[in-house]
């Protein structure tokens, strides 16, 4: 945005040797959240992070993240449910912008 790369989420490929992964960015310095690079205040980033689980998606608590252990194709229905939580987490980004 203008520039300033905000990060949705870290993912870690099949070829690591940690398990395939996507990790949200909700909380992290380079993200959304108090010490992120947006605008978007810590109540709107938490009903970010209630509204994640409700997408039918696999994310489980990760520290302040949600982590999500890609264990093959999901599915269209889940990859629609994830596509429009990251929509929703860009709608936040350019409602409130950057810090």
């Amino acid at each position: 945005m203008d520039g300033t790369r905000i990060v949705l989420c870290y993912c870690t490929p099949p070829s690591s040797s940690q398990r395939p992964s996507i990790c949200t960015a909700l909380s992290n310095r380079f993200g959304l959240g108090r010490s992120g690079k947006s605008g978007v205040p810590e109540e709107a980033v938490e009903g970010l992070r209630r509204n994640l689980p409700s997408t039918e998606l696999l994310f489980q608590p990760a520290g302040s993240e949600l982590k999500w252990y890609v264990d093959g194709y999901p599915g269209d229905k889940r990859m629609d449910a994830l596509l429009s939580w990251f929509d929703a987490v860009c709608d936040a980004v350019r409602e409130h912008g950057i810090r």
